[in-house]
């Protein structure tokens, strides 16, 4: 063990939960003044990772039953072991311990499943030996943070984040702009458990395969996050900011379109989303590659309207959840008991 953790009081059991993240869209998703992406998204408070980490005389993972929701998929044990034994390889300490799953986010959903789940063991590892790496550490630790720094930066703080994109090296992107969300508004989640979002190499591929973005469009973009969502948020201007972010999401909608083949990844969030369209609400679109879509709702009675309004669209599929959920405006929560 190392000598950081020696010289530290070793807890008995931590625990480490991570808000689940939506993903709003790129900036400039060619590479200009040397940096490519730029990402924007909040936190979610309602979904989420809450791991407990206990030292153990060997490795162990047990999962509560309801720790998922609905036909989702899950994490997979034995990937999260591998995980967990390689990280603990590079920190030089045991992997003997015992991980209980009490919450969890439902994987390749366009919810930040991999970026979270990494934050989750890492800090959990990190605490439960008293070492101290931080979250951009332990991404680039565990492959995450590619293109977006937006769930790091979620876990971390909350709120309304903006990245600066990626440069040419390994490093997350990091917060150019954080913006509290307004506390009464809500969000509408449409979840197709069937579907799931490009990852790993068919969404590098994807991404080698899209057109270059001209520097008219992305200057469009940037527009809409610095001149448009940053000061409306400040003025907790609902109507601002959802039209902005329904502009982005149009405009990723069709940039995308042939990689995912349609503006969503899912026809049946499209269907369900054209319901809260028909009543009104316009910042909807689809987080990050789906197949998760939103919906932005001014309050929590406008919420469950829209909620009704798409389970009446969609009527009963048990494949579907939808969920209104919050903004979190606070990142990670941990803490350590005993020693």
């Amino acid at each position: 063990m190392s000598e950081t953790a020696a010289t530290e009081e070793i807890p008995d059991e931590v625990t480490v939960v991570a808000p689940a993240r939506l993903h709003f869209g790129f900036i400039h998703l060619s590479k200009r003044k040397g940096y490519q992406f730029g990402s924007i998204g909040v936190g979610i408070k309602d979904i989420a990772n809450k791991f407990s980490f206990a030292r153990a005389d060997k490795f162990a993972i047990t999962v509560d039953k309801e720790a998922y929701f609905g036909e989702c998929l899950v994490y997979e044990n034995d990937k999260i072991e591998e995980k967990v034994r390689a990280y603990c390889k590079r920190l030089d300490v045991p992997a003997n311990m015992h991980i209980h799953i009490r919450r969890a986010i439902p994987t390749h959903q366009g919810l930040g499943s991999g970026t979270q789940l990494a934050l989750t063991l890492g800090h959990g590892i990190n605490r439960l030996y008293g070492l101290h790496a931080d979250s951009y550490e332990i991404a680039q630790a565990f492959g995450r943070g590619a293109r977006s720094g937006i769930g790091i930066a979620t876990f971390e703080n909350g709120g309304f984040i903006v990245d600066g994109g990626k440069d040419d090296s390994d490093a997350p992107p990091r917060v150019v702009e954080r913006r509290e969300w307004d506390e009464a508004w809500r969000i509408v989640l449409v979840i197709d458990c069937a579907m799931r979002g490009l990852y790993g190499g068919s969404e590098r591929q994807a991404f080698s395969e899209l057109p270059e973005q001209s520097q008219a469009e992305a200057q469009h973009l940037e527009d809409l996050v610095f001149a448009h969502i940053v000061p409306a948020l400040d003025a907790h201007d609902f109507d601002a900011v959802a039209g902005a972010i329904a502009e982005i999401q149009r405009t990723m909608g069709e940039y995308f379109k042939m990689a995912q083949k349609g503006h969503y990844t899912s026809k049946v969030v499209q269907t369900a989303l054209k319901a809260a369209n028909v009543i009104g609400q316009v910042g909807i679109g689809q987080s990050s590659w789906g197949s998760t879509g939103f919906v932005l709702c001014q309050s929590s009675e406008r919420a469950n309207e829209v909620k009704r309004a798409i389970e009446d669209e969609i009527g009963d599929k048990p494949s579907l959840m939808v969920r209104c959920v919050s903004v979190a405006n606070n990142g990670q929560q941990g803490g350590r008991r005993g020693g």
